[in-house]
């Protein structure tokens, strides 16, 4: 990929005084990119189907932007061990894209109404549809840097949870 090739070239050109980091399906107050979760909101605050790939079993890591901000801050006063590395920058505990669309339902105090779907079939699904899911290991940037994420997409999308919160105080399930 694109990203691989500039880390390698990097390890060439710099050796010693880079690293790298790779964010998964970030979310929070402020970012740029809201499509992953309120997709999910927005079906179920308004009824309609959810459609899953396969039988919605497929993990998927989802990152608080300050769990994120703070992978990155940990690396100050720790560049000797971040040198020439790769950190995957995200939440430990996964959940299913099931899981993800009952906790959308229930903030919402709708049922869900999930619909499967054969892998490959074409959707307005906001993650990317494989079969494995997405998901990467963290346990490298926990235990080279020491870096702890402190959010959890569990509490942040369920009822009363300050992402579900905030999507309903913009209105967004209104369509």
């Amino acid at each position: 990929t694109g990203q691989r090739e500039v880390e390698l070239a990097l390890a060439d050109k710099l050796a010693g005084k880079w690293c790298a980091f790779r964010p998964q399906y970030i979310y929070g107050p402020l970012t740029n990119k809201r499509d992953y979760l309120d997709w999910f909101l927005a079906r179920a605050s308004r009824g309609l189907p959810q459609p899953l790939p396969g039988d919605g079993s497929q993990p998927a890591s989802l990152t608080h932007c300050a769990d994120v901000a703070a992978l990155l801050a940990s690396v100050a006063g720790q560049e000797a061990k971040a040198a020439g590395q790769i950190f995957n920058c995200a939440a430990p505990a996964t959940l299913t894209y099931r899981q993800v669309a009952e906790l959308a339902a229930a903030a919402s105090g709708k049922p869900a109404n999930i619909q499967y779907l054969p892998a490959g079939s074409k959707t307005s699904f906001p993650f990317r549809p494989n079969s494995e899911g997405f998901y990467v290991n963290v346990e490298k940037a926990q235990s080279v840097l020491g870096w702890k994420p402190t959010h959890g997409i569990a509490a942040d999308l369920a009822q009363g949870g300050f992402y579900a919160q905030g999507f309903f105080a913009l209105g967004l399930d209104k369509g």
